[in-house]
């Protein structure tokens, strides 16, 4: 018995003989699927995530195959469906620290993932939710590699507040002075070099985090809605087809079924 949160060299070995075995599995299915599926391998996924590129990836997890690669492990390893998706959290939280992810939103995520993971039992919910997390990981990234280069530190600041305070309704005085500049200046830097106004970036950042909910997650559109501080959802739901000519109804009906569908094949 381990005790103390002390971990025993049985338990390092035990640990270390299943990663060997995970990732010689891996190999053999990249092998297998070498031949005719070479787009789907988990390589070009990893390299997705480490240049941040969405469209890539979308157009690698969306095809059959990969789940049919994924499954296909989880299936035919059914002692180790946990551990290897524990493997593939490593190692994508490790692309996206190459991609520059922050390190600490990197661990919160991985964190989020193991929980979930535990939680499944069938080998198509695993998948599912390997894609989820892929995408998550290289929005992330994507964000980061969009605004680090070429930003004034004040519009790094405030891309980076937004982030993290994406569920809350955020209060400019509070973001000016945990960013470190006037509000005025945030705001004029921010017309300058985004392009629209701070009020408008934020209400945009929340409708792009709730697509993602509204696509890859069952919260209900009245809890997404709470979730991400819209004052109430009939105001949630006129931003979003403000900014995308639907409602957000009828934006899950219209990708969440087609992502559904595709991943249980």
């Amino acid at each position: 018995m381990i005790t103390n949160n002390k971990r025993s060299v049985h338990d390092h070995d035990m640990e270390t003989d299943w990663n060997i075995e995970v990732e010689w599995l891996l190999n053999q299915l990249e092998e297998t699927y070498l031949k005719e599926h070479p787009v789907c391998l988990f390589s070009e996924i990893i390299s997705c995530i480490i240049t941040g590129d969405l469209t890539e990836l979308e157009d690698c997890t969306q095809q059959k195959v990969f789940f049919n690669y994924y499954q296909d492990l989880l299936k035919n390893y059914p002692s180790l469906q946990q551990n290897l998706f524990f493997y593939l959290i490593g190692s994508t939280f490790t692309a996206a620290l190459i991609g520059g992810m922050d390190v600490n939103r990197g661990v919160a995520l991985s964190q989020k993932y193991f929980k979930k993971a535990r939680d499944q039992k069938r080998p198509e919910d695993l998948a599912l939710l390997n894609q989820t997390m892929l995408k998550e990981y290289t929005e992330e990234v994507s964000c980061f590699q969009k605004y680090n280069a070429v930003y004034h530190p004040a519009v790094k600041y405030t891309i980076q507040y937004i982030a993290d305070h994406i569920f809350e309704k955020i209060n400019f005085v509070q973001l000016s002075n945990a960013c470190g500049y006037s509000l005025s200046r945030i705001q004029h830097l921010f017309l300058e070099q985004k392009g629209c106004s701070l009020k408008s970036y934020i209400r945009n950042e929340k409708i792009k985090k709730a697509c993602f909910l509204l696509r890859y997650s069952q919260d209900s559109c009245a809890h997404i809605s709470q979730k991400l501080s819209f004052s109430s959802q009939s105001w949630f739901t006129e931003q979003f087809k403000k900014e995308l000519k639907m409602t957000p109804a009828q934006y899950r009906k219209k990708y969440q079924k087609s992502h559904y569908k595709d991943s249980l094949l």
